[in-house]
């Protein structure tokens, strides 16, 4: 992820925290923040709870990676914190990268794809 595209400061990870708004998934915490910035940017806090720093650098490699390729579908003017917690080294760039993508779409800062309707078993009923 580009650096501008990173918070970098704790005071601004903790002002997201504290008065915008969360959403959570069961490995996945996503605070935003309207900031009105030109850009988005993102930030990644896995705590020691998650393991040793091999297994906290991993999930934030494939976190960094899932929200690298989400980011050109967000509007810009945001600040956006992920958490991770649970079983999250567990899971893979795709998985992560699904579960941010429905946690964009409720906090409503990314359109939700239309999906084409699944067919029922046995094909069409006459």
């Amino acid at each position: 992820m580009e650096r501008r595209r990173r918070i970098g400061r704790a005071d601004d990870i903790r002002r997201v925290r504290q008065q915008g708004r969360c959403w959570s998934a069961d490995v996945l915490v996503l605070c935003a923040l309207a900031t009105g910035a030109p850009v988005t940017r993102f930030a990644i806090v896995v705590s020691k709870r998650q393991g040793g720093a091999v297994v906290r650098n991993r999930i934030k490699r494939r976190l960094r990676e899932a929200a690298r390729q989400l980011a050109p579908s967000v509007p810009p003017g945001y600040d956006i914190v992920m958490i991770a917690r649970g079983p999250i080294a567990s899971r893979t760039t795709t998985e992560l990268g699904l579960t941010i993508a429905g946690l964009l779409q409720r906090a409503r800062l990314r359109p939700i794809e239309p999906t084409a309707p699944v067919a029922a078993p046995g094909g069409p009923t006459a």
